[in-house]
C-alpha cells in the first residue's frame, strides 16, 4: 500500500520515514542462474583465487595470491617466516592465523575442515556478473533513477570478473560492453537463466518507474528494495525547506 503524503506530518521525522520505507521487496538466490552457464561464458570469467572459503560462500576468509600468513606459534617471533601459504597449510595450525599486520583473520578448530574448500562452490565472478546484469537491467529500464547498491564500484566493473581478451578496447560501461560487438556477451539470446532472472525483475518492477531502488548483495543473495516515489519525496524535501526559511 503506497503511503497518503496528503495527510502526513511535514517534519524531519516523516520525511526521513518517507526515504527509508520499504514498499516491497524481491529476493533470489543468483547462484540459481549461474548454475547451467554454457562453457563459452564459463571460459570467459576470470578463475577464482585459491583461499579458504565456507561451502556455499563466494567470499573467503583467506586468499593465497602471494600475502603472507602466519600461525600463531610463528607470529610472536622477531623475524617472523610466513608458515601458511595454501589450503593444506591451514589445517595443520592450532588457532589463529594471521596477516602481515598481526592481525588475527582466521581461527581454527577441531571438526571445522569439512566445512571449506580451496574454491567456491559458485563461481564468484558469475554471480557478479548476474547482480550486474540485474543493476543494468534496471537501469535500462529506469534511466532517470540512480538505484543503491551496497557494493564498491569495483565490483560493479566488468574487468574485475571477464578475462581481458574478451574485453578488447573497453572502457568499463556497461553501454560499452554491449556496442563492442566482436565479443560474445553475457547477455546473449542463449543464456536463458539470465534472461528470466530479467523477466522477474521487470516483474517487480512493474509500472513504478519513478520509485527509490535498493540492491545489496548478500553473498549469492540479491535482494531490491522497493521505496517510495522519488518525486513525491522531492516535492516532501522542497516543502520542508520552504518551511525552514519562513
Amino acid at each position: 500500500m503506497h503511503p497518503d503524503y496528503r495527510n502526513m506530518s511535514y517534519d524531519q521525522d516523516s520525511y526521513r520515514q518517507a526515504l527509508v520505507e520499504t514498499l516491497s521487496i524481491f529476493r533470489v538466490d543468483l547462484s540459481n542462474y549461474v548454475l547451467r552457464l554454457p562453457p563459452k561464458y564459463v571460459q570467459m570469467l576470470k578463475d577464482p583465487l585459491p583461499g579458504v572459503y565456507m561451502n556455499g560462500s563466494i567470499n573467503p576468509h583467506l586468499v593465497f595470491d602471494g600475502q603472507p600468513y602466519y600461525s600463531q606459534k610463528v607470529v610472536s617471533r622477531k623475524f617472523a617466516q610466513p608458515d601458511v601459504h595454501r589450503f593444506s597449510d591451514v589445517w595443520n595450525v592450532k588457532g589463529s592465523i594471521y596477516n602481515n599486520d598481526g592481525v588475527p583473520v582466521f581461527t581454527v578448530m577441531n571438526g571445522l575442515r569439512q566445512y571449506y574448500n580451496e574454491y567456491p562452490t559458485f563461481h564468484p565472478s558469475a554471480i557478479y556478473i548476474a547482480y550486474i546484469y540485474a543493476l543494468e537491467m534496471f537501469r535500462y529500464l529506469n534511466p532517470l533513477a540512480q538505484p543503491y547498491s551496497n557494493l564498491d564500484r569495483d565490483f560493479l566493473d566488468l574487468r574485475k570478473h571477464v578475462k581481458p581478451e574478451y574485453l578488447p578496447n573497453f572502457n568499463g560501461s556497461y553501454d560499452d560492453y554491449l556496442q563492442t560487438r566482436g565479443v560474445t556477451h553475457f547477455y546473449d539470446e542463449d543464456n536463458g537463466d539470465l534472461l528470466e532472472l530479467g523477466v522477474l525483475l521487470r516483474n517487480f518492477i512493474g509500472q513504478d518507474k519513478y520509485n527509490v531502488y535498493r540492491f545489496y548483495l548478500s553473498n549469492t543473495t540479491l535482494t531490491i528494495e522497493k521505496g517510495n516515489d522519488f518525486r513525491v519525496i522531492e516535492y516532501y524535501r522542497l516543502i520542508l525547506n520552504h518551511i525552514s526559511e519562513m
